[in-house]
């Protein structure tokens, strides 16, 4: 409604703040009630340099605060500059990547944030990198990948259990960057590397293993998307579109293409399926891969694929066709 509040209680600290997170959509159980949706963010107190966890309940508009500072995640005064980029949402915990590189896991109740803050973070993560992206995926407890920052070299993989324990793997083959990451199954990563010939690569989980993808016309610096029938689409930061299969893997291309208006992209690409002027979802063999750039366009391409992988575990950035970081819904369930 032009963006004026519609809660009758703003989710906000009582001085100004600044909000140091990307929001997630959790669906958890109230005072024995039936699960809802709340939204997950993370927000200062007085432009300081913590981001504390905030939620909404969205059937009652009421806030959903942390009881005490003690309830935050902080950083350091000399990285206050750098944003919280990272929310993922695993029913009812919340991952919050630290402005220093550290993470943090928060669970949340009818009572509000059950914990202060489990930190969790790679071994000697003091100088490691904030990554600008974050999935989840395997049996309880989740492992998280990451991977995207400005000058890491890996895909890491944290697995938050108790104690913590990380795993990072650095694959010598990878003489670059490695961007966003999209999840087969609980062992197989896909994401954009910065090569000599860039090209999109498959990480294994399992055993550290890294296989050579199809080459990309630039790096691939945002998360593939992964479709229901087989394929994915990477878009470089040239605007080149990559199809590649993902049933069996192959270096060699489905096809290529460049899509004019789409230079520039640093935001990862979307796929949905085809819909009537309503937005109703059509049953369709194609779909629609929209293409945001600097210049400020969105380029929609008509792809042979009809929706998202709902077999998938973590698909494309931020999960499901609603952007929610919530593991626990379908990437499909808005098409037929």
């Amino acid at each position: 409604d032009g963006g004026s509040d519609n809660f009758a209680a703003p989710c906000r600290p009582t001085t100004n703040g600044t909000i140091f997170s990307g929001i997630g959509l959790a669906s958890v159980a109230y005072g024995g009630a039936s699960e809802e949706w709340v939204a997950v963010g993370s927000i200062s107190d007085n432009d300081d340099a913590h981001g504390r966890p905030y939620a909404y309940r969205l059937s009652t508009g009421t806030c959903v605060a942390p009881a005490s500072d003690t309830s935050d995640f902080a950083a350091p005064t000399s990285s206050a500059s750098v944003g919280v980029t990272n929310v993922a949402i695993d029913r009812a915990t919340a991952f919050f990547q630290g402005k220093d590189a550290r993470f943090f896991s928060f669970t949340i109740s009818s009572t509000g944030w059950v914990n202060p803050g489990a930190e969790i973070r790679p071994s000697g993560a003091g100088g490691a990198s904030t990554t600008m992206g974050m999935a989840l995926f395997g049996a309880a407890p989740v492992t998280l990948a990451l991977g995207g920052s400005a000058d890491i070299q890996r895909m890491t993989f944290l697995t938050p259990a108790a104690p913590f324990t990380a795993s990072v793997f650095t694959f010598s083959p990878v003489i670059g960057l490695v961007g966003l990451p999209a999840v087969i199954d609980p062992s197989r990563i896909i994401a954009g590397t910065n090569r000599t010939a860039p090209s999109v690569d498959v990480f294994s989980f399992g055993d550290g293993g890294v296989v050579v993808g199809p080459g990309t016309g630039g790096y691939a610096r945002t998360s593939p998307v992964l479709a229901s029938n087989g394929l994915g689409y990477s878009v470089d930061v040239d605007g080149g579109v990559t199809a590649f299969s993902t049933a069996a893997w192959s270096s060699t291309a489905v096809w290529r293409g460049a899509v004019p208006g789409a230079a520039g992209v640093i935001g990862s690409p979307a796929l949905d399926c085809l819909r009537s002027a309503s937005g109703v979802g059509l049953t369709s063999t194609l779909g629609v891969l929209y293409i945001p750039s600097t210049g400020g366009s969105l380029t929609a391409v008509l792809v042979d694929s009809p929706g998202l992988d709902p077999s998938a575990q973590w698909p494309k950035y931020q999960h499901d066709s609603s952007n929610s970081g919530n593991a626990a819904v379908s990437p499909a369930s808005s098409c037929p």
